[in-house]
């Protein structure tokens, strides 16, 4: 499931090197921040924990060898009966004769198993992937609308300044002026709430971080150069959910595990077999002990209530269960991937028009201007052209931080995300 991922983590991270000129590495922030993430080094402990029972599974076909001794003191009447001191020492090996593949139906559900656990390692890295850069792009955000809310707030002030000048001249009517008043203290309390989101973002990303001191706000080249990693093809980024998707990947392992829980129980319509080998010295009494022994034991029940059968039918219905879960999942990821590319391409779709907006109400602001120079237009009307370019910069960001936030969801869905993080540094199994 990985290869995929691996192969082009591993290009992200040759690329990277070429890229020393950023400010701050933030594929290498991203990388220590999920690799120190307790939700992903208590996922990596569960991986390795279910390595072991994998491991233990495979001791079924190995034999048990047992070590005995016993001593002590007895008396007994019978004259048939060994009496007096005993001291006595051996061996016990017992060997399971796996010929109906009980055994190898128990290390099929431990692979499943950690298959299973790999999928929901792999889902915890791109959580936290997500988590690290959508507070990233929502500390620029921030920060960029505090600096336009300051802006803003300072061409208010200015037209109120004006509109005070005004009303004691008698050229405006004062409704005017308790209108511009009002939308300097709404625009006061937007300031206040971005300077809030921007506190709550910081302490978000301080606790991935650690104790690292938090980086510089990611610039526009780094946010470019980002997005360059993952070539943004519909039919790519599809084939790339179907083959590394965690969710189709944790499906597939219920699927192994349930089929391994079938053959495990219509192994158990056959006879176990078994090798016993057993030696024993010492003595007991007046008499040396001298035994040794082989034995093949066969156990097969003849009447259980029809557990054995039912046990096989109901895991034959688990696994019909499992095998359309599966399928389900497939189609799910499909329509999400599908899903989130219609929504990364309409958000990116609005932040052009935003963009070209912005272009258009600068040329109104710079002809507004030449005109107030003029005589042709007052100062107010060159503040109004000001504010509302101003508040198309401010829909920009918003825009922008949305069409980021799809862009990081499409990656996610086609299971993408550890491309942001290099390999070389990264958690990997």
């Amino acid at each position: 499931m990985s290869r995929f991922v691996s192969s082009v983590a591993m290009a992200v991270f040759l690329h990277c090197i070429a890229a020393q000129a950023w400010a701050t590495d933030w594929l290498s922030l991203a990388s220590q921040s999920v690799a120190e993430d307790p939700r992903v080094v208590a996922a990596k402990a569960r991986v390795d924990a279910v390595k072991y029972e994998v491991k233990g599974a495979w001791g079924l076909f190995y034999p048990a060898i047992h070590a005995t001794a016993s001593g002590g003191n007895s008396r007994d009447n019978d004259p048939y009966t060994y009496t007096g001191a005993k001291m006595t020492w051996g061996i016990e090996v017992a060997q399971s004769i796996p010929l109906f593949g009980r055994e190898l139906s128990e290390v099929k559900k431990a692979k499943a198993k950690l298959s299973g656990e790999n999928a929901s390692f792999e889902a915890v890295q791109q959580e936290v992937i997500f988590e690290f850069y959508e507070t990233v792009f929502r500390i620029d955000a921030a920060k960029q609308r505090l600096a336009f809310y300051d802006e803003s707030m300072q061409l208010l002030s200015r037209k109120v300044e004006a509109l005070q000048d005004a009303v004691r001249g008698g050229g405006v009517v004062i409704t005017d002026l308790y209108r511009t008043k009002a939308f300097l203290e709404s625009t006061s309390a937007q300031r206040d709430r971005a300077k809030t989101e921007l506190d709550i973002q910081h302490a978000r990303l301080q606790r991935l971080l650690g104790k690292r001191n938090l980086p510089e706000t990611i610039s526009t080249k780094e946010r470019t150069d980002l997005k360059t990693f993952v070539s943004l093809d519909q039919k790519a980024l599809l084939e790339s959910a179907l083959f590394s998707s965690p969710s189709i990947g944790n499906a597939d392992a219920q699927v192994r595990h349930a089929r391994a829980v079938r053959s495990g129980a219509v192994a158990n319509f056959w006879p176990r077999l078994s090798l016993l080998l057993e030696a024993e010295r010492g003595s007991y009494g007046d008499r040396q002990i001298n035994r040794e022994g082989i034995y093949l034991k066969f156990d097969k029940p003849l009447f259980e209530g029809g557990t054995t059968s039912s046990q096989a039918s109901s895991a034959g219905f688990q696994l019909t269960a499992a095998i359309a879960a599966r399928n389900q999942e497939e189609s799910l990821v499909r329509e999400r991937v599908i899903t989130a590319w219609k929504r990364f391409q309409s958000e990116q779709s609005a932040l052009e028009a935003l963009q070209r907006a912005e272009m258009n109400d600068s040329v109104v602001v710079d002809m507004t201007e030449q005109q107030a120079e003029l005589g042709a237009a007052t100062l107010f009307t060159v503040l109004d052209a000001r504010k509302k370019l101003v508040e198309t910069k401010l829909e920009k960001i918003d825009q922008l931080l949305k069409q980021d936030l799809a862009w990081l969801q499409l990656l996610g869905e086609s299971g993408m995300l550890p491309v942001l993080i290099p390999k070389s540094t990264s958690l990997s199994l």
